[in-house]
């Protein structure tokens, strides 16, 4: 048998002693290290989860978002009782001119969520600027979630869930390739694993993602090095036309010509019917999934039309481009109401066949921005004051009508 020698650094009479010395610091240090332990548990346990609640919103975007959805001021308590849970991407956060306009009030009403919770709705935001269906509805609803396991969130009596026609379907094919669970074969999209099987893995993901993000102050202090920007904006201006209209991008609103210097979102330009199949694939086992994680809760679609669906066009193409695919797009400016007006329809199909209901603000939005424009100028991707008006006054007539039908169940 090997006999340990003396000077082995992995004797078992090396580890005492290394031990030893180890416990010997403890004791010398105890004092520091019993105030160090109690101060973060106050701050954690008591202090963390508490002051987002007081903070302007201008403090808050340096938080984790953990802590940022704490501080929502779209709730007025946390955890919220009977609240809406609002899933979605930049349009979900509010990005655009309204929130540009108000960066330096302390907290502004800049965003649809916030008129909805004037009307008296309880609003809870998970939504995050660049998330496609998949993101929304599985990987950041699990990671926010799990960050949030020690709040003891109640599960949702509705569930908001915004759609995107300019980029979520793109987004869902940009994610699903970056993710190993398709790839581009001779321009086609071609799934490597079931549409149903990703969905749950990013659904894991998130899980396992927002875990660290309970521990707040830790999480804070890695946030702090790389501050959360909460609002970015498009470099897409809309500008008034004073002269001869460009060949591109010009739309009709309140009787004059405006220009979007850059690329206009479309209704999912450049995809042919087997990639726009899949996007769609996508988006429906993200609903099948999201149904299945809340049973019990109502689940709500709001169909929002990209910029270019708005309006009437005057000029012949716009230009606009693609998360999944390279380059600038041309898309013909006849095409774009048709095919705005066939995705709305198949997202409506689908909501049909979960029986969910759909509330669709494309007939809203066109109706006002022949008045007036709802993006820009600054950033024209977004809406701005007057389409977020819009769009709160088409969720809070779906979601009111909701209210009244329960009503009238439980009488």
């Amino acid at each position: 048998m090997n006999q340990p020698r003396a000077n082995d650094p992995l004797s078992s009479s090396a580890r005492r002693s290394i031990l030893g010395r180890f416990l010997a610091t403890l004791r010398r240090h105890r004092k520091f290290l019993g105030v160090a332990l109690v101060s973060f548990l106050v701050l954690e346990l008591f202090a963390l989860p508490r002051i987002p609640r007081v903070l302007p919103l201008y403090a808050r975007t340096k938080l984790p978002p953990p802590l940022y959805i704490i501080g929502q001021a779209t709730v007025d308590e946390f955890p919220p009782k009977d609240y809406v849970l609002l899933l979605g991407d930049s349009y979900a956060e509010g990005w655009g001119d309204w929130m540009r306009e108000l960066e330096d009030v302390a907290n502004p009403k800049f965003c649809h969520t916030h008129l909805m919770h004037e009307a008296g709705l309880q609003v809870l935001n998970f939504g995050r600027g660049g998330a496609d269906n998949v993101s929304a509805m599985a990987y950041l609803l699990n990671k926010r979630l799990a960050a949030l396991w020690r709040i003891r969130l109640a599960p949702p009596p509705r569930i908001l869930v915004q759609f995107y026609e300019g980029n979520d379907l793109s987004g869902n094919l940009e994610g699903a390739v970056r993710r190993g669970a398709a790839a581009w074969v001779e321009g086609a999209i071609r799934p490597t694993i079931p549409a149903a099987e990703y969905v749950r893995l990013e659904a894991k993901r998130g899980f396992r993602d927002g875990l660290p993000g309970s521990f707040y102050s830790t999480y804070l202090l890695l946030n702090l090095l790389k501050p959360r920007r909460l609002s970015i904006f498009s470099a897409e201006r809309l500008e008034l036309i004073e002269g001869p209209p460009p060949d591109a991008n010009v739309v009709h609103s309140g009787g004059r010509l405006y220009h979007l210097d850059g690329r206009l979102q479309g209704p999912a330009p450049g995809l042919n019917e087997d990639t726009l199949q899949y996007g769609f694939d996508l988006l429906e086992e993200s609903l099948a999934y999201l149904l299945e994680r809340f049973p019990e809760s109502e689940v709500i679609l709001l169909y929002i039309p990209s910029p270019a669906s708005c309006y009437e066009l005057h000029s012949p193409i716009i230009r606009t481009a693609s998360q999944a695919l390279p380059g600038v797009l041309e898309m013909d400016s006849q095409e774009v109401w048709r095919r705005a007006d066939d995705m709305r329809s198949r997202v409506a199909a689908l909501c049909r066949g979960f029986e969910i209901r759909f509330l669709d603000a494309t007939d809203a939005a066109r109706a006002a921005a022949a008045l007036q424009p709802l993006h820009g100028p600054v950033d024209g991707h977004h809406f701005n004051r007057a389409g977020y008006i819009m769009l709160a006054a088409v969720a809070l007539e779906g979601l009111m009508a909701t209210n009244e039908e329960d009503e009238d169940a439980a009488e």
